[in-house]
């Protein structure tokens, strides 16, 4: 697969590895002997940012997608999709695959044949899930990014400026984070309603909670209902096989971001 992409120059933008690889150098920074970024460098990886806020928000926030947002005309609204990706899954529909197989199955190697088949097979689900709201683990791993960046402000005075600047409304985060919470003893099918493999890794969690009385807010994947999902869907901002999910690694990542946002002061200096 890796070998198809630098051949095809297929390009893969995403936000969520350039948040990972910054805060890998800013903590290498601060806590080891690796050199400090330009302030080019910082402005550029922050800068990049730009394009993932969610850009159909009437408000400034600070919610962040997986994918560059592109503005689509012909429904008046932003939606996510990384454009070299689909673009290259249009072109299948006018190669003569049958020739192609043929030609492959003499001369290319079994595996490269399963990666074509394999994605020839995954066409319409990978196309569906191009188009994905805003998230809680991009927008988290952001927010940690940004209190990196707040706590070495004097040595990256350009990062934190510009990361600022640019969120000014970190409520915005929070707000989400309560609306689109899964909550499973509800009777609210916009928030009691979730993959079936989210209930399936928690049941024995959510039977234990039940019978000791207790209430349940679980941190969602993405910022989107199945109400909203009704009129979104047909502007192109689509949750994976069209319902929520509670995903572990979602949910560690938004206590990283959280508690990052509170240890090293951002909370009480942007509220």
């Amino acid at each position: 697969m890796a070998e198809a992409r630098r051949l095809l120059t297929v390009v893969d933008n995403n936000m969520f590895a350039n948040a990972l690889i910054m805060s890998t150098l800013l903590e290498a920074f601060k806590y080891g002997n690796a050199p400090k970024l330009s302030d080019d460098q910082l402005a550029l990886s922050v800068n990049f940012f730009e394009d993932f806020q969610d850009q159909n928000a009437a408000y400034n926030t600070s919610l962040m997608s997986f994918f560059t947002q592109y503005y689509d005309e012909t429904v008046n609204y932003w939606h996510t999709g990384e454009e070299n990706q689909v673009s290259l899954l249009q072109i299948l529909k006018l190669i003569p695959m049958k020739f192609v197989e043929a030609l492959l199955n003499g001369l290319a190697p079994d595996n490269l044949l399963k990666v074509l088949y394999t994605t020839l097979g995954e066409k319409a689900l990978f196309q569906l899930t191009q188009y994905i709201p805003t998230d809680f683990d991009d927008t988290f791993v952001y927010m940690g990014v940004g209190s990196l960046l707040f706590e070495m402000r004097d040595q990256l005075k350009t990062g934190w400026e510009l990361w600022s600047e640019d969120n000014t409304n970190i409520t915005s985060v929070f707000d989400a984070l309560k609306k689109y919470a899964y909550r499973p003893f509800s009777s609210d099918p916009n928030v009691n309603t979730i993959d079936p493999r989210s209930y399936f890794h928690m049941r024995k969690f959510l039977d234990q909670a039940q019978s000791e009385g207790s209430d349940i807010a679980l941190v969602s994947t993405w910022t989107e209902s199945i109400e909203e999902q009704r009129t979104l869907f047909y502007k192109g901002v689509i949750m994976p096989y069209l319902v929520n999910t509670v995903d572990v690694t979602v949910g560690a990542d938004t206590i990283y971001g959280m508690t990052s946002l509170v240890l090293s002061g951002v909370v009480s200096q942007m509220f």
